[in-house]
Formats: C-alpha cells, structure tokens, sequence
C-alpha cells in the first residue's frame, strides 16, 4: 500500500496478491471506507471513492494543454479540478493523473528602485522585518 496527497486530495494505492479475488477486495475496500467515514474530516465535498485498476495498463490517452489566454497554473488548475474528474467518470477508466506543473504559486517581482525611494531593503522584506 502506498499514498501520496496534494491539496484536496488523497490518493491510497493498494495492490493485492495475484490469488486474491479483486472483486472480493473490492467490497472489503469499499466496507473499510464505510467503516472509517465517521473519522473523516466533515467538510469533505464528497464520499471517498475507490476504482480498480491493472498497475501494468499503459497509457492510452496522453492530452495536452496550451493556451494563449491562460496561464500554465492556471491550466494546470482546471485540468487537476475539472478536466480530470470528468474523464474519470467516465465507463471503463482505470486512472487519470496530471503532471507537468505544479500548484499554482504566488510570485512577487520587486522594483528595487521604488523600493529604495521609499527607503525599503528588500532583503529584510523577505524575512518579515
């Protein structure tokens, strides 16, 4: 079992020994989700889900976004938030991941000038003082 997680979200992989019937551990993971919704946060927008999948399916689908308008974290946002659980609802998808970007950040360019006429280091805005 492994897990990783970013803002909003949780992602629990479990992988099982060939023997073991998917279907048989599909129900004990959907009953220990059951089991454990008491002890989760209240203001989850929704149930926990699960899905099964075959680790050894390669991609069949690679999309890729470009924008002109938008801004790569921008892009990233919509595709993490919306374009991804859409395609995952769909029959028959295994797993949707996004890569390629990051979160979106805040960046703050400073003009050294007006900072200096206004009698600001920036170095010491950096660390609060």
């Amino acid at each position: 079992m492994t897990s990783s997680s970013s803002l909003g979200s949780t992602r629990i992989i479990m992988e099982f020994n060939f023997d073991r019937d998917i279907n048989g551990a599909a129900r004990d993971v959907q009953a220990a989700i059951n089991a454990a919704q008491s002890l989760l946060p209240s203001g989850m927008p929704g149930r926990p889900t699960y899905r099964k999948a075959n680790p050894s399916d390669s991609p069949i689908m690679i999309l890729t976004l470009t924008s002109d308008t938008y801004s790569q974290g921008e892009l990233y946002d919509f595709a993490s938030t919306q374009l991804a659980q859409t395609i995952a609802q769909i029959d028959g998808v295994g797993d949707v991941d996004v890569g390629g970007s990051s979160l979106p950040a805040v960046r703050v360019d400073l003009n050294p000038q007006a900072l200096f006429n206004q009698g600001v280091v920036a170095g010491r805005r950096a660390h609060g003082d």
